[in-house]
């Protein structure tokens, strides 16, 4: 699975979920169950400051819901004032005039900062609430933002349940917005319950390649519209070549510090934990023995993150499990673990 993927001395990109506590209860969710603590800004500052020395390049800030933090501006400027690239998800909802001037103030004086990141399934309320919620103010906040010249992009989840409405949403709000990523629907305990209503049929696969068809044209004639859509073999089963396929960058490029300060390699896999930052430096995490034998299995650590609901150390995973699924359950067939629920790794406890 990650075999051609090279170790840095660093990971790119650093993942701070801020907050486990949400106003939402999406379908597919990777967060959950929340366990509504937030990280005090204080050790917030102190990640930041060891990332900076080991020159990590990105940071996500996330959650949760981040801007339900209430230090959550001062660390988004503590990021920015350190010179990371820096990338704020929300789900726009708690979006009031009071934070968009804050995120103007922010944009104003830290002008390489690409902005606000904001969830939306469908321009459709009732399409959009089928898999997140709150569709109506999903739509006030991203408006209440453009309305403050806040830089915003638009982070769409592909599932069955809006495929078909895809491009709805660029003809919404494009040129406002230029920026759109659609993003594959991924295996979380969540999304395995609701797989039925999720995941992508034979059909759905056909839509989203005429789609992506549509947008490319699009942005060949459209000034300044940028646009990521996945590109994985499920989604794209015509196409063949070896760069259809997605290769799991989590603990190679990648790594995410859970609100409690637990570590794990990816946000998918939050409940796989390498390390903690209460007693480790993020450089020890990096550089630890449960990191170097979870990159040895091969395995998606999204995986072994199915069907767990509290913290796990790699160390107390079978490795038997482990090895067993190994082959029948990497990255580019990762669909077949929907279509039967009890085809799900199970670790143990």
């Amino acid at each position: 699975m990650s075999e051609n993927v090279e170790v840095l001395s660093a990971p790119l990109t650093l993942s701070l979920a801020i907050n486990s506590k949400c106003n939402l209860d999406c379908k597919y969710c990777y967060a959950q169950p929340f366990t509504w603590n937030e990280m005090k800004k204080e050790d917030a500052f102190r990640i930041l400051d060891q990332a900076k020395k080991m020159q990590i390049f990105q940071v996500v800030l996330e959650g949760g819901e981040p801007t339900l933090h209430r230090d959550m501006f001062e660390i988004l400027e503590y990021t920015l004032s350190l010179g990371f690239e820096a990338n704020l998800v929300t789900n726009g909802t708690t979006m009031t005039p009071q934070k968009a001037k804050k995120f103007r103030i922010v944009a104003e004086k830290y002008q390489q900062w690409p902005g606000v990141q904001v969830s939306i399934d469908a321009v459709q309320s009732e399409i959009n609430d089928r898999t997140r919620g709150k569709g109506e103010r999903v739509k006030i906040g991203i408006e209440t933002l453009l309305n403050e010249g806040v830089p915003i992009s638009l982070g769409i989840v592909v599932t069955h349940s809006n495929v078909e409405h895809l491009k709805e949403i660029v003809d919404e709000y494009y040129p406002r917005i230029t920026k759109y990523h659609f993003i594959g629907l991924m295996p979380t305990w969540k999304s395995t319950l609701y797989a039925s209503e999720l995941r992508l049929t034979e059909q759905d696969c056909k839509v989203l390649a005429k789609i992506d068809n549509e947008i490319n044209q699009m942005m060949r004639r459209g000034p300044n519209l940028e646009v990521t859509m996945l590109r994985d073999k499920d989604d794209f089963p015509q196409v063949q070549d070896e760069q259809a396929k997605i290769v799991c960058n989590a603990g190679y490029h990648q790594i995410i510090v859970n609100s409690d300060l637990t570590v794990a390699t990816c946000d998918i896999a939050p409940n796989i934990s390498i390390g903690d930052l209460k007693h480790q430096t993020l450089r020890e995490v990096w550089e630890s023995t449960e990191l170097k034998e979870l990159r040895a299995t091969g395995l998606p650590p999204c995986i072994l993150n199915l069907q767990r609901d509290k913290h796990t150390k790699f160390s107390e995973i079978d490795k038997n499990i482990v090895t067993m699924e190994i082959t029948k359950m990497r990255r580019e067939n990762i669909a077949s673990t929907y279509n039967n629920t009890s085809t799900k790794l199970t670790v143990s406890n």
